[in-house]
C-alpha cells in the first residue's frame, strides 16, 4: 500500500500544485492531507469529495508535528510506503510510475527523486563536516555516507519509522536533513530515482519586512537545533551572521540583528 501526506499551509487544496498532480492517481495512492492553515479554506470539503483523509488542529503545528501525527494514525504495514510532500511540488507521470515500480520491487527503504529549482539540483545533496548541506552538480557526488535530501517527493518505507521519527523540537527548517542524518546512522537502503521534479520556492521571494523577520526567527531556531545535534555550533554562528547581513541588505533594515 502507498500513502502520501501533503501538508497544506494557508491555501485552498484546489490551488495546491501537489494535490492537482496527484489527483489522477487517487485509486493507487491513499492521500492524507494535514492542514496547517491558520484560517478555514474549506479544505475538509475538498478532501471529503476526493476521498482523502483530512487532519487539522486549526493552527500551524509545523511540519514535524504534522508528520508524526499522521504516522501515529496510519494503520501501518512495515512494507507499506509513504510519500512525503509539500503543497507546492510540481510532480509528473514519470515520477509516479517510477515510484510504483520501485515499491513493487520492495528493495529500498528510502526513494529520492531528483528535485530541481531554477535548473539547480537541490535534492539530493551532500553533507560536509557532518553538518553543512552542499548542493551537487552530479548524482555521482553522493553516497550512503554523505547523502541528504529534502522532504519533497521522498518515499519512505513505513518500517523506517520504527527507528526514526521527525524531531518535534524543530518547526520547519532542516527537519528533512535531521531525518536523513538518522537514516544514514541506521544504514537504511537508499535509492535515487531517475525522475526529476520541480520544487517551487515562492516563500523565498521578497515579501514584507514583518514576514521576513517572522520567517527568519523560525529558521534561526531550527538551524540552531540542527547544528547543536551535529555538534557544530561554530557552523551555526558563522552562517547565521552571514544570513543576517544578507537579509539586512535585502530589506535595508538592521532589525535582523535584534533577533537573538
Amino acid at each position: 500500500m502507498l500513502y502520501a501526506i501533503v501538508v497544506v499551509y494557508n491555501k485552498k487544496c484546489e490551488n495546491s500544485l501537489t494535490l492537482n498532480a496527484i489527483k489522477k492517481y487517487n485509486r493507487k495512492i491513499n492521500v492524507i492531507v494535514f492542514d496547517n492553515s491558520e484560517k478555514n479554506f474549506n479544505n475538509e470539503d475538498y478532501c471529503n469529495k476526493n476521498n482523502y483523509k483530512y487532519y487539522t488542529m486549526n493552527k500551524n503545528m509545523g511540519l514535524s508535528k504534522a508528520y508524526n501525527y499522521v504516522l501515529k494514525n496510519i494503520d501501518k504495514n512495515p512494507n507499506d510506503y509513504l510519500i512525503v510532500l509539500d503543497d507546492d511540488t510540481d510532480l509528473n507521470d514519470q515520477y509516479f510510475e517510477e515510484v510504483f515500480e520501485q515499491i513493487s520491487l520492495n528493495k529500498y527503504d528510502i526513494l529520492l527523486p531528483i528535485v530541481k529549482s531554477n535548473d539547480i539540483i537541490i535534492s539530493p545533496s551532500k553533507i560536509q563536516f557532518n553538518c553543512r548541506v552542499k548542493t551537487i552538480k552530479n548524482i555521482n557526488e553522493v553516497n550512503n555516507k554523505n547523502i541528504t535530501a529534502i522532504n519533497s517527493g521522498m518515499v519512505v518505507r513505513l518500517s523506517v519509522y520504527e527507528k526514526v521519527i521527525y524531531n518535534e523540537d524543530m518547526f520547519l527548517d532542516y527537519i528533512d536533513h535531521d531525518f536523513m542524518k538518522q537514516v544514514r546512522i541506521n544504514e537504511f537502503k537508499i535509492n535515487i530515482l531517475n525522475s526529476e521534479i520541480i520544487q517551487s520556492f515562492s516563500r523565498n521571494e521578497k515579501g514584507s519586512l514583518k514576514g521576513a523577520l517572522f520567517r527568519f526567527n523560525i529558521y534561526r531556531k531550527d538551524f540552531k537545533i540542527y547544528c547543536k545535534n551535529c555538534n557544530r555550533m561554530i557552523f551555526y554562528y558563522i552562517n547565521i551572521l552571514k544570513f543576517r547581513i544578507k537579509q539586512c541588505i535585502k530589506y535595508r533594515s538592521f532589525k535582523f540583528f535584534k533577533n537573538n
